[in-house]
Formats: structure tokens, sequence, C-alpha cells
């Protein structure tokens, strides 16, 4: 019979409550974020003065929440049955190009069409990635250290988000300008995702659906609890 290490014999993250197994990854959940919180306290004032009338930029956030709430709601669904890594990674690519669209050919022509589709498509991002990572937390984390490991993602989520974000971009903004400090999100995004899915090698083994009737049956499940729990969507929107 193996013997249970002793606090003593584990490693300093793991008695902290982080597991070490995924130390990196609440590394680049910390990078990922500040690079997606960036714009937060000045994005919508920016648009407004640019020439974007106030209701249209409510309506631009409106469809960012929106987005989020769904892919908040699907992450964990979408993380059985395509695996932690794959959904991360699909937060990844989205969030990059929602930013290229957004920042390249919606903020320059002040194409609200092509802002309201690209960043609708960006809030997509951040969810997948983030909380798609927790579930990684809640299978690697012993059951005594569950609340203190996900305490540890809740700091690093929003440190990078409301804090780290927000003191980067009143520098970014001074030296680089409005619309090179919204690029510079994708240079922070791509290095918290090589973080969290290069530099973190653990890999969670998952029960796997066996082929794409299975996998595409755990995507209705997350529409058709709507309709059975309709407080679950409520939850969702609160995400946002």
């Amino acid at each position: 019979m193996k013997a249970v290490p002793s606090s003593n014999q584990m490693h300093f993250l793991d008695r902290i409550g982080i597991p070490s197994k995924i130390a990196w990854g609440y590394l680049g959940i910390f990078i990922f974020m500040m690079g997606d919180g960036l714009e937060i306290a000045w994005l919508s004032p920016y648009l407004i003065e640019k020439g974007m009338s106030i209701q249209q930029s409510a309506s631009l956030f409106t469809a960012y929440g929106v987005t989020i709430a769904i892919s908040s709601w699907f992450s964990g669904v979408l993380v059985e049955a395509l695996g932690t890594k794959r959904t991360m990674f699909m937060g990844l690519l989205l969030y990059i190009i929602g930013t290229i669209g957004f920042v390249g050919f919606g903020i320059p022509e002040l194409s609200y069409g092509t802002m309201l589709l690209t960043y609708a498509l960006r809030g997509f991002g951040y969810p997948l990635f983030a909380y798609s990572f927790l579930v990684w937390i809640a299978y690697r984390s012993p059951k005594e250290k569950l609340g203190a490991a996900v305490g540890w993602f809740w700091f690093v989520f929003t440190g990078g988000l409301n804090v780290l974000g927000a003191y980067y971009s009143s520098w970014a903004i001074a030296h680089l300008g409005h619309l090179n400090t919204l690029w510079s999100s994708l240079l922070w995004v791509s290095i918290g995702g090589f973080f969290a899915l290069v530099i973190n090698r653990d890999k969670l083994e998952q029960k796997q659906n066996a082929d794409a009737k299975g996998k595409a049956r755990e995507l209705v499940k997350g529409l058709t609890i709507v309709k059975e729990e309709p407080k679950v969507l409520l939850g969702g929107m609160c995400v946002s």
C-alpha cells in the first residue's frame, strides 16, 4: 500500500493549495487575463470619443456580455467533450481572431457591424480558456485543498483582469497609444497560453465520448437544460 505523503513531504505549492502539477497554468491564467482586461476602464469612452453613439457602445458591450455568458455556460461541457487543452486552445484562438477583426478592421473604419461581430466573437475567448482551467483544477486538487485551489484561481483571474491589466494599460496608452495597446493584448494572451498549454505539461486523463454522437449529445444537454432548469440561464448571464 502506497504511503500518503506527509505535509513536510508535499511540494510547497501543494501545501498552500496550488496543485503543483498545474502551477504553470495559474501563471498562464494571470497573464492571459491581464491581456484580456487591459481595455476595461477606457474602451467605451474611447469609442464614443471616436464617434460611436452611447447606444451603439452599450449594444457592443451587451453583445460581448452575452457571448461571455454563453461561453461560460459551455466551457465545462466542451471540456468533457473535447478535453481541457483543446477547449482552452479554442478559447485562445477565438480571442485572437476576434481581436484581429476588432482592432484591425472594426475600429479604424469605425464599422459598427464589424465591431459588433468581432467583439462578440472575442467574448467567447476568455471563458473557454479560464473556466476550462477551473475544471482542470477540480480534477487535480485533493478534496481537502479544492477550496484553496479555487481561491487561488480567482486570485490570479481577478488580479490579471482588474489589477495588472488596468495598471499596464495606464502605462501602455501613454507610450503606445490606444490601438497599439489593444494590439499588445495579443502578445499577453499568447504568453499566457504558452505557459498554460505548453510549459504546463500535465495531461488530464478524462473519459472521452467514444464518437461524434456522444460529443453532440453532451452539447445538446447544455441547451436542453435551459428549458428544464431556467435558473441555469440566469446563472450563466450573471457570469458576464
